[in-house]
């Protein structure tokens, strides 16, 4: 049980960087579309709109609303089995 604590806490440790990666590189590229935008205003990019729009609203979604819960969820296990091993 000790193995699986160890291996939950990397785990948790793991996902939140993943978590913090994800919400700094989609800050990041959001800045970036911004400075763009007003220099292109063509049909190649309403083309890539059409296919970025649904990947962004799925990682913002992902970003601040299902990361955070699969967090909590992590944690929980581990308090779990924190109490468990160690009362």
């Amino acid at each position: 049980m000790d193995e699986l604590h160890e291996r939950m806490l990397y785990f948790n440790n793991a996902l939140q960087r993943f978590q913090d990666s994800l919400e700094a590189s989609l800050m990041d590229l959001r800045s970036q579309h911004e400075n763009v935008d007003p220099h292109w205003q063509d049909d190649a990019r309403r083309n890539y709109e059409i296919h970025y729009g649904p990947l962004r609203e799925m990682l913002q979604r992902y970003v601040t609303q299902q990361g955070p819960d699969y967090l909590r969820f992590v944690q929980e296990k581990i308090r779990c089995i924190d109490h468990y091993l160690h009362g």
